[in-house]
């Protein structure tokens, strides 16, 4: 595991030793899984099918959030790490398609306001 996400908690955190591109997916990747699971919400451990969601999910998100912002390649960075679970953005179903884009967004806007801040 290169990144984590405890869910019910503000807390994400990536391994030490990683070039900086694939440190930049890992903290994308996870960023995009706090979205998903704020601390406010209740928690239940996921069922295999929604975990496989919520990992396609965030990797799409990932990298939609670092094209956006201008990181690195995350589905060359995911590919040449081999990262579990991962589906190739264009693979994405529509459902998943949405999801992604919407937990960039929210991502992308409030580094948007950070910066501008």
């Amino acid at each position: 595991m290169k990144g984590q996400h405890v869910a019910g908690t503000n807390t994400v955190s990536v391994v030490d030793g990683l070039s900086d591109d694939e440190a930049a997916c890992v903290l994308a990747h996870e960023i995009s899984h706090a979205i998903q699971h704020p601390p406010s919400a209740s928690y239940a451990a996921p069922t295999e099918s929604e975990r496989q969601h919520a990992e396609r999910v965030a990797h799409g998100s990932a990298s939609l959030i670092l094209h956006t912002l201008g990181g690195p390649d995350y589905d060359a960075v995911a590919i040449r790490a081999a990262y579990s679970d991962f589906v190739p953005f264009d693979r994405l179903d529509s459902s998943e398609l949405r999801e992604a884009r919407q937990v960039a967004d929210i991502v992308v806007r409030a580094v948007s306001m950070y910066r501008a801040g």
